[in-house]
């Protein structure tokens, strides 16, 4: 384009060529501007030429005469005449313009309202009523975008001057088209085609867009089309924009002053104009985070717009009942089905601390029911699921035979069906669940659960999750486990998700051990995923770190300090005893009598047994033993990463953890450990015992020194050799099994023969699994490497603290491979966390890729023993 500027044309030449490579541009990239720029600056030069130009090409009816005449415009270089002159026959071209593409059957469906002339005429109106004209996409058709496009440009060029260019902008504005990309690049360039053309007498473009006539609510739907500006990043989730650059803050801020002295006239568009539902819930957002003194009694108005707006809304009116209750009120009785039922939850979330107020002075079940009785309606019948499969009218009160009236229940139900967000608590529902046999309540909300799978999962009935969790024992909550892995493996992974997340609401630790089962043994990612996030925001609301997490969130199982819990049988009792047996848990049960017994006794009416609480009893001791087992895998995987790291725990919260938690004790009495002052220098090496006491390695009793020193699990390298033989038979003489490979942790040798060699080959020669490789690897926080080309060749470490890559290859294998059976090639220390090109490496031994291979001697020790300690596992059967 710049040679064309340099050459011998005649300026009307020069104009001819830029106006045709700028109509072309239908997307006004950069040279578009350019093309732009150029013509003016032949107006400028040769002004009457360009006047000229403009006469012929509007004579001829050449569309390119409107943008010649928008640039002569605004150089302000014709007189009156020939302004109204060039607009009359500018005006002309638009109408047949408009006329040829919307009248084209092919692609564009047109109703117009009586009056208005099917040959656009219309445009000429000053009370042009928008509104009433319907154009739309008819079918799919290549050539909507390139038309729509230039028509856009064309109509844009002349909006400053003209009511008709002003009508055909809005009129163009206003069409609703179901292909979200048929406007992609007039939505990005509206503004900026904009600029070009206009008179540029104006403060803020959007305030005089506005006073110009263009409709606010499409001024706002251009400016926050989820294809507009590259610099406003929109995220329909969260409901919110992010201005991403500093370069537009300026935009920013004017938008926003538009919005502010508009607003008037925003809230009339609220009430009367369609928007996309993207678009709104973003203009909520900016108005309600930016504009001083907004009116929240408008939102309401917004209900109208569909499910995401209805969402959003309500979630900001939460918080403004004085401003918007009147309002909200007056839509309960809307005869559009979806702003009646919103407007009745928000006052239901109004009056729920008002209920609870009420129902708080309440015992008796018939006044309950009756004053419940008034929020129970027609839609919340229809809430209530499987009417036809279940008896809603068999739950016993609490400690009584008698029943609860069918009416609470089924609205105890229909409340949590109508639920939007699962973390609100219902005051009502658990005023309901306090007067209810707890057992009948978990029996009914299992059988709606199951009949729910049988049907087919409708997401209609997801939110029974919600009261099935908030009430589960054990049991059920193991069911739930269960359940929720059928739904993520059959095909129903959202549902899953849902159930994942709503599990985390309940923050108790026997609901974190289900959700740490999830993230440890389910396959689906985003289930896997939701439990994670669940845990995450556990822990953000307790304030701790996930680590701290894991450590606060097992449970007791109901033993004491001593590890002994009574079972109370009603006449008789049974003992039990938590014991660390064989690296594992073991519970040892004994009667009265002191009679050691294999497992909990049936009920029996010989003592008087209490059935019900027997029967408890031993369905809880059948997944107690389950979760036992699940917290002592999962405890020796973060004892052994503890290890590895080197954690640290204040010597306060260290006791809280392993010695005042009874299933915690087995770790404490298992593995040595070390107290170390703020200097980190070691106080004392010593182990938890049995009997509560603390002892060295020469079983002298020890009390720690100070609560605010740190405690850790001692390396096998940090004691003389005398010392580490001394703690083994210790442990071997109180014939204690360490729950990890703590004292026998792998040591490799550093001698004169391999100190110079780079590579460790001492476990070569036995195979195992690529499936061995995929679960021990991640244990340890190893992940598997991969080629560029998709093969894996082994699995790596990086030790932060030394600034170390650990790297086990191994023979090749490939995504998806589990049974093939591979070895260990060689292990290497890496400087930095480098990526290792292997078929270089192996090709090219002495250059080594450009990597900065480390010798054996200058790896340090524990690093070394991490790296042996992954490979022993790995080719350990």
């Amino acid at each position: 384009m710049k040679i064309i500027e340099n050459l011998e044309f005649s300026a009307k030449a020069k104009i001819l060529y830029f106006l045709k490579y700028y109509t072309k541009n239908e997307y006004l990239k950069e040279d578009g501007n350019v093309a732009y720029e150029n013509i003016e600056k032949i107006i400028d030069s040769s002004p009457d030429d360009a006047v000229s130009l403009v006469k012929k090409l509007l004579d001829s009816g050449e569309k390119t005469g409107i943008i010649l005449l928008s640039l002569l415009l605004k150089k302000d270089v014709v007189n009156i005449e020939e302004k109204n002159e060039y607009l009359a026959k500018a005006e002309n071209i638009i109408i047949t313009k408009f006329k040829n593409v919307f009248q084209d059957d092919n692609s564009f469906s047109a109703a117009l309202p009586k009056g208005y002339e099917e040959n656009f005429e219309f445009l000429r109106k000053q009370d042009f009523l928008w509104r009433k004209v319907k154009i739309s996409v008819s079918g799919y058709n290549a050539n909507h975008t390139s038309m729509m496009n230039k028509l856009e440009l064309l109509t844009i060029s002349l909006l400053d001057w003209s009511t008709v260019f002003k009508n055909g902008v809005i009129l163009i504005l206003n069409i609703k088209t179901s292909y979200y990309h048929f406007y992609s690049e007039p939505y990005r360039n509206f503004f900026e085609y904009y600029k070009y053309t206009s008179s540029g007498n104006y403060e803020n473009m959007y305030i005089h867009l506005a006073e110009l006539g263009i409709p606010v609510s499409m001024i706002c739907d251009r400016y926050l089309s989820r294809h507009s500006w590259e610099y406003i990043n929109w995220n329909t989730i969260k409901g919110t924009f992010v201005i991403t650059t500093n370069k537009y803050t300026k935009d920013k801020r004017e938008f926003i002053e538009f919005l502010q002295k508009k607003q008037d006239e925003m809230y009339g568009a609220f009430e009367n104009d369609s928007f996309n539902p993207d678009r709104l819930i973003a203009l909520v957002q900016v108005m309600t985070d930016n504009v001083n003194n907004f009116d929240y009694a408008k939102l309401p108005l917004l209900f109208k717009n569909g499910k995401k707006v209805i969402d959003k809304v309500e979630k900001i009116l939460r918080n403004k009942e004085k401003e918007a209750r009147l309002v909200v009120e007056s839509l309960v009785s809307d005869k559009k089905k979806t702003v009646s039922e919103a407007a009745v939850r928000l006052i239901r979330f109004w009056d729920n601390d008002k209920v609870k107020a009420n129902l708080d002075k309440m015992n008796d079940i018939d006044e309950i029911n009756e004053y419940l009785g008034k929020f129970y309606t027609k839609s919340s019948e229809k809430n209530v699921p499987f009417t036809d499969k279940i008896n809603y009218d068999n739950i016993r009160q609490k400690d009584s035979e008698e029943k609860v009236p069918e009416q609470l229940i089924k609205y105890y139900i229909s409340e949590y069906m109508a639920l939007k967000d699962s973390y609100y608590i219902i005051e009502a529902c658990k005023k309901i669940e306090e007067i209810s046999n707890i057992n009948d309540l978990r029996n009914l909300l299992k059988n709606i659960f199951e009949i729910w799978i049988q049907e087919g999962v409708s997401v209609k009935y997801r939110n029974i999750f919600i009261p099935m969790i908030s009430s589960a024992n054990d049991a059920q909550l193991l069911f739930i486990q269960e359940k929720i892995n059928f739904l993520a493996t059959n095909g129903k992974p959202a549902v899953a998700s849902f159930g994942t997340e709503v599990l985390g609401l309940r923050e108790d630790k026997k609901v974190a051990l289900v959700l740490n089962n999830i993230v440890a043994k389910f396959k689906n990612k985003r289930v896997k995923g939701a439990a994670a996030s669940a845990l995450e925001k556990i822990a953000e609301n307790m304030n701790v770190s996930r680590e701290e997490l894991d450590d606060i969130l097992i449970p007791d199982f109901g033993f004491g300090k001593n590890r002994i819990r009574i079972y109370n049988y009603g006449e008789r009792e049974i003992k039990a005893v938590l014991n660390n047996f064989d690296g594992a848990f073991k519970i040892s049960l004994s009667d009265n009598k002191g009679k050691e017994i294999k497992s909990l006794p049936k009920a029996s009416k010989k003592y008087n047994d209490n059935e019900e609480l027997v029967e408890e009893y031993k369905t809880e001791m059948k997944i107690m033993k389950k979760q036992l087992k699940d917290i002592f895998n999962s405890q020796k995987i973060r004892l052994l990463k503890a290890l590895i790291n080197e954690r640290k725990w204040q010597a306060e919260r260290w006791l809280g953890i392993f010695v005042e938690n009874p299933v915690m004790q087995a770790f404490a009495t298992g593995l040595v450990w070390k107290e170390t002052d703020e200097e980190s220098n070691v106080v004392q090496v010593f182990r938890y015992m049995e009997d509560g006491t603390f002892n060295t390695a020469d079983e002298e009793e020890y009390e720690i020194s100070n609560v605010n020193n740190l405690i850790s699990l001692v390396h096998p390298m940090e004691l003389k050799s005398e010392e580490l033989e001394t703690w083994k038979e210790q442990l071997e003489d109180y014939e204690v099994v360490q729950p990890i490979i703590q004292l026998d942790i792998p040591v490799y040798k550093i001698t004169q023969e391999n100190e110079n060699n780079t590579e460790i080959m001492d476990y070569s020669d036995k195979g195992f699994y690529v499936s061995t490789l995929r679960s021990n690897a991640a244990k340890l926080d190893f992940t598997v490497e991969y080629e560029d080309y998709g093969a894996g060749e082994g699995c790596g470490y990086y030790d932060e603290k030394n600034n170390i890559k650990i790297v086990i290859q191994t023979d090749e294998f490939f995504p998806g491979d589990y049974g093939t059976p591979i070895k260990i090639k060689r292990i290497i220390f890496l400087e930095g966390n480098t990526k290792v090109d292997f078929v270089s490496y192996e090709n090219e031994k002495n250059s080594k890729n450009n990597i900065k291979l480390l010798e054996l001697k200058d790896v340090p020790k524990k690093t070394l023993s991490l790296a042996c300690m992954m490979a022993k596992m790995l080719v350990k059967k």
